[in-house]
């Protein structure tokens, strides 16, 4: 809190100072100064600042995946890492677009064996056709499959060419395990 009424005050200050000098003109120094007095009050209505040209995974949308993943009974505690490939620690804790992607795989993998289980033919479906079929046998709940979209779509984004939340490799490392272990359940 004392930080947010520093960096106002400061902010205050400098635009006075540059608005009551002589030569004034509301120019983008002013403008910046201005931005940066208000900004320590709203940070928390901004979920993220992007340039034009490009998306982001930000660990915002994580939490928010992980929240709906936990009302649809995805997130299930795992007593071990399981045998999961993206368990290759090191590489997914130094690039989370790998991490990410190795999720997406084991999701996909298991996924497909669940349906395979229960007579869906898996192999010429996508994953969002074959969380409809799980849906209409009554395998999945509507909840579970939204879900379960919506955590497919930022997987996907994560091998688009966007920027990537340096804690998201935490995040699928942490989440990953519990995610396959709910749908474990799905394959008896």
């Amino acid at each position: 809190m004392l930080y947010k009424v520093f960096l106002s005050t400061l902010a205050m200050f400098l635009t006075s100072m540059h608005l009551f000098h002589p030569e004034f003109e509301l120019d983008t120094i002013a403008i910046v100064l201005i931005l940066l007095a208000i900004a320590p009050w709203i940070t928390h209505l901004i979920k993220s600042v992007e340039l034009p040209g490009g998306t982001k995974i930000d660990l915002k949308a994580l939490k928010d995946i992980e929240v709906n993943m936990a009302r649809a009974g995805l997130l299930e505690e795992a007593e071990h890492k399981s045998d999961m490939i993206f368990f290759s620690e090191n590489a997914a804790y130094e690039n989370p677009r790998i991490a990410l992607a190795c999720l997406f795989f084991e999701v996909e993998k298991t996924l497909k064996s669940v349906a395979e289980i229960h007579h869906i033919p898996a192999q010429h479906n996508n994953l969002d056709s074959l969380l409809g079929l799980l849906y209409d046998k009554k395998i999945i709940s509507y909840e579970q499959k939204s879900a379960l979209l919506q955590l497919i779509a930022l997987l996907i984004r994560a091998f688009q060419d966007c920027k990537i939340d340096k804690n998201a490799s935490n995040w699928a490392l942490r989440i990953g395990p519990k995610i396959i272990k709910s749908m474990d359940k799905y394959r008896f």
